[in-house]
């Protein structure tokens, strides 16, 4: 049996009560946590671009487009919701794959359209995380990692089909029409709004492919892990054993990362390094004078990743040649508003905070060093910490230890507030408790609900 078909037909025989209690609340969580930052990204400019573009011929259709009063097909009110999902890296990630930000519009979108129950909904979310997982795991040395993996055209189109019915052979061809074109991010598209899009158009193809697949069109049997198929073309490194091994026993969303702040993971510590010191100390961000990051390798790959841009990150946002999305991996900027706003919210990132000078001048304050302790931690462990050092114009000098991320299994932050701070000023503060309250509960409840329910008037 192929690992395509050891997967597939793994996907059509998984049963609501095969599922670990704590894994069905991990996908609650990631329901609220995903949701909190679509709605966040609902009013920005650039969602109401996308938004205007996807519907530029008509909206209308069974799945909502969060946020919104409107509605559309399954496939495009998902790579809409995506997008949002994506727009503040305000999302997660299972093992070393950004999954929240494929599986939930997925399933939310065809799992409203097919008026699935709730049972059926949370199990497809399982099953989409337990697939970016693996798959993320199988190419995890390759030369993609974290957002940039490759992998979400497999658990797309076995989310899709799983709540579309499909069975062992449908799901086999479903997966493997949708990977046919296997598709790849350029880089330089991070520093725009294009970085949004990168879990989106995979969306579209999983969920079209999986509808294909449903009325008779034919896929090969062995697409995922064929020589000259899916993996191998996005990938130089493959470990097959990774997609099957222990299925339904490992389970890939007990490893569920949300986040608590808009920012790439690696840097998640840092920053709750300085706002604990912003909220436990009394000073104003003009009497710093400097701020020393210990941190893994990983960090300060991220953390500074745009700064040899040319022109800088800066007069680029100014010029209109980028926007906001490489401050999203930066440390120094982000660092620079939680110490002096205590806070980092996706109003942050808007050209009001971006063009101040203040935080500007802090930011050149900020550099980043190799922590060692921390850096075997992370590649020894998979934890993402952080030390921030501050030190003062009188002399203080402030310090804060974070050993791995809020939001890393173990270390939970509350979610639900996240949740209603992004849902509640679009659905009132009734709407989104509404909502929380459905999916507290969402096993005796319906996705046809759900997307009424998440609808703006």
């Amino acid at each position: 049996m192929s690992h395509t078909q050891r997967i597939a037909s793994w996907v059509r025989g998984l049963r609501f009560e095969d599922i670990p209690p704590e894994c069905v609340a991990k996908a609650k969580d990631q329901l609220l946590n995903i949701l909190a930052a679509i709605f966040m990204s609902s009013g920005h400019p650039s969602s109401r671009a996308a938004i205007t573009g996807m519907t530029l011929y008509g909206a209308g259709g069974p799945s909502t487009i969060l946020g919104t009063n409107l509605t559309a097909v399954p496939d495009v009110a998902a790579y809409l919701n995506s997008f949002n999902a994506q727009l503040f890296e305000f999302e997660d990630w299972v093992n070393a794959s950004h999954a929240g930000a494929t599986v939930i519009p997925t399933a939310l979108a065809v799992g409203e359209a097919a008026r699935v129950d709730g049972r059926e909904l949370l199990l497809a979310i399982v099953v989409g995380n337990e697939m970016a997982g693996r798959t993320g795991r199988a190419i995890l040395d390759g030369a993609y990692v974290g957002n940039s993996l490759p992998n979400h055209q497999v658990d797309t189109a076995l989310t899709a089909g799983r709540l579309l019915g499909l069975d062992v052979r449908q799901l086999q061809s479903a997966v493997s029409l949708s990977c046919f074109m296997a598709m790849e991010c350029c880089p330089p598209g991070f520093i725009t709004d294009a970085k949004a899009l990168i879990n989106s158009v995979p969306i579209s193809q999983g969920i079209r492919s999986a509808q294909m697949a449903l009325h008779g069109l034919v896929g090969n049997v062995d697409m995922i892990e064929h020589s000259a198929g899916y993996l191998a073309t996005v990938s130089e490194e493959v470990d097959l054993d990774q997609l099957t091994n222990n299925l339904g026993k490992d389970w890939a969303i007990s490893t569920l990362r949300s986040k608590p702040f808009p920012i790439c993971g690696y840097n998640i510590s840092a920053i709750e390094c300085g706002l604990q010191i912003a909220r436990e100390n009394a000073f104003g961000s003009e009497e710093i004078e400097e701020v020393v990051v210990y941190a893994p390798a990983s960090t300060l790959l991220a953390g500074t990743r745009y700064h040899s841009l040319q022109p800088d990150m800066y007069r680029q946002f100014a010029e209109g040649t980028a926007t906001h999305m490489p401050l999203l991996f930066d440390v120094p900027y982000p660092l620079a508003v939680a110490l002096t706003h205590r806070a980092l919210l996706p109003v942050h990132f808007t050209r009001e905070y971006i063009q101040d000078p203040a935080l500007a001048a802090l930011a050149k304050k900020i550099t980043l060093k190799v922590d060692a302790q921390l850096n075997y931690a992370y590649y020894e462990d998979f934890r993402f910490g952080s030390r921030v050092v501050v030190r003062l114009r009188d002399g203080r000098r402030l310090e804060k230890l974070v050993e791995d991320m809020p939001g890393a299994p173990g270390n939970p932050f509350d979610v639900r507030s996240k949740f209603m701070s992004g849902v509640a000023p679009v659905l009132g503060e009734e709407g989104a408790a509404r909502v929380a309250e459905l999916i507290d509960d969402l096993e005796r409840h319906g996705a046809e609900e759900l997307g009424h329910a998440l609808r703006a008037s």
